[in-house]
């Protein structure tokens, strides 16, 4: 496979600016929501449907995306992606129902995540010497909370000061951005390769929708729910109709080549877990619930572990790779990130704001260079001429990971921390029935898999149910804590526990350089 030249660190620029650009629509449509459905005359409940729309768009895509990545070209086809997501977001900018808003959510969730697929293709295919790999991947990793440190406050200010279209064609901007950014720093590919038939990548991605779909429908409706049953039903039938393609086609597109390596399979399991712990949607729920904050307030309070998280990319876990290689640094951040959820066990409602920041702040660094090694140590276990078919499998795991957490957290943390507070919802003077719904519209704010900030909904009008909302969120937090103790041990321990595969060769070598 040939590319013409490029000199790395324009390539890395390159990386950070088109997966930035391809973030904005995650890092701000939580403030546009609101506003949004109010202006076009839109329920709850749409909204609800509206969330869900990228995280399955981005399924059915992903491997399809990493396929096509690969064979003919990088650059080419984020040219194409960028296209498509700015034509996405520029219908949501215009739209005027329902009907309009489906579809460009739909674009732009295909083209964001199939954008992110495709460059960690490219990432590891130009990046294959270690350290200059783990650079590249610690400089993509400060992609998403750079976006988070901006997006978030100027998302904020428009919808309160001007309209929320504007925020909307802040994305079509971007979108612009990422076809520039691709089409004068992104290297050629001589020649194109054949990708062949497309409907194994396909029907891959319709078994990984009907798993999402059913987790998220038995959690809404019960096991035995219809929509539970449906999911459930296609899953089957995706899985039954891809095994006897797999079977019947001399050269299927779709490779399983990842899953037969032991490393990446446990690798993909820790990937499914880790989003898993969803502290950021609980945090901003705590700034909104228990010191009063507005969404626009809560997204200046949440700078700080932005920045921590840019920090924790550069200057955790580069230096630790470099310096004990992927599995041990790996291993030591899952460990940190158990010991930073264990402080949130600590927290009352007498806890002052600063240090919920302080803690935010250690998330935010810890979270983000864990992410940033399990991707490079995931990546280092496959080819690197076929990077964008391993990223496909770590980009539905991790798809399936955020579907369990909203589910299992939010059933978890929230639920079990309201229920602490039912009764005095009841004696704050709202009936079982209003106490009920609180708790309802409480934990249904985290729907959004994709998102990390969130909007809080009011208490009916004239109800002085305040101090025990604040015990109810507080509740939630501490479980949140206590739930991500138990998850982050035991990703440490399956991270740990595989020494086969190219990654801990990778190791070896990296601790021989040192010695």
């Amino acid at each position: 496979m040939a590319h013409e030249h490029v000199n790395p660190r324009v390539l890395t620029v390159a990386i950070v600016v088109i997966a930035a650009c391809s973030f904005l629509v995650y890092a701000s449509f939580d403030y546009v929501l609101t506003p949004m459905l109010a202006d076009l005359g839109l329920s709850t409940d749409a909204g609800n449907v509206i969330l869900k729309v990228p995280s399955l768009a981005a399924l059915l895509i992903v491997f399809v995306a990493g396929r096509i990545g690969d064979r003919i070209g990088h650059r080419k086809v984020i040219l194409a992606l960028s296209t498509t997501f700015a034509l996405g977001c520029l219908i949501i900018a215009l739209a005027q129902g329902m009907g309009t808003l489906l579809i460009g959510m739909f674009l732009q969730g295909i083209s964001a995540t199939a954008i992110n697929i495709v460059l960690i293709g490219l990432l590891v295919a130009h990046f294959v010497e270690p350290k200059s790999r783990t650079a590249a991947f610690a400089a993509y990793g400060v992609a998403y909370p750079a976006v988070y440190l901006f997006m978030p406050v100027l998302a904020g200010w428009l919808v309160t000061n001007v309209t929320w279209r504007l925020v909307a064609g802040i994305w079509v901007i971007g979108g612009a951005v990422i076809f520039l950014a691709a089409f004068a720093l992104l290297p050629r590919r001589a020649h194109a390769e054949r990708v062949g038939e497309v409907w194994t990548p396909i029907l891959a991605g319709v078994f990984c929708v009907g798993i999402v779909q059913f987790i998220s429908h038995a959690s809404d409706f019960g096991l035995t729910s219809w929509p539970a049953m449906l999911s459930i039903a296609t899953t089957f039938v995706a899985l039954g109709l891809l095994v006897f393609l797999y079977r019947k086609l001399p050269d299927p597109s779709l490779s399983i080549d990842p899953l037969k390596r032991g490393a990446t399979t446990i690798i993909l399991v820790v990937v499914i877990l880790v989003p898993m712990l969803n502290t950021f949607f609980y945090l901003t729920m705590t700034f909104q619930y228990l010191f009063g904050m507005t969404a626009f307030q809560t997204a200046l309070v949440m700078i700080p572990s932005q920045i921590a998280g840019i920090l924790g990319s550069i200057y955790l876990s580069d230096p630790l790779t470099n310096r004990f290689g992927l599995r041990k640094s790996g291993t030591f951040l899952l460990l940190g990130l158990a010991c930073v959820m264990a402080l949130a066990i600590t927290f009352s409602v007498s806890t002052p704001a600063w240090l919920m920041v302080v803690y935010g702040c250690l998330f935010g660094a810890v979270t983000t260079a864990v992410d940033v090694v399990i991707l490079n140590a995931l990546m280092s276990t496959g080819d690197d001429e076929e990077g964008g078919n391993t990223a496909a499998y770590e980009g539905s795991a991790e798809e399936i990971g955020a579907a369990l957490g909203v589910v299992a957290m939010s059933a978890f943390v929230v639920g079990a921390g309201l229920l602490t507070a039912q009764m005095g919802l009841t004696d704050s003077g709202l009936s079982a029935d209003e106490s009920a719904r609180v708790m309802a519209e409480m934990q249904s704010n985290a729907t959004s898999p994709q998102v990390a900030s969130s909007y809080s909904y009011p208490l009916p009008d004239g109800t002085d149910a305040s101090e025990v909302q604040k015990q109810a969120i507080v509740n939630g937090l501490r479980m949140n804590g206590a739930a991500g103790v138990v998850i982050s041990l035991i990703a440490a321990g399956l991270y740990f526990s595989h020494r086969r595969g190219r990654w801990q060769l990778e190791d070896k070598d990296q601790e021989a350089e040192v010695s």
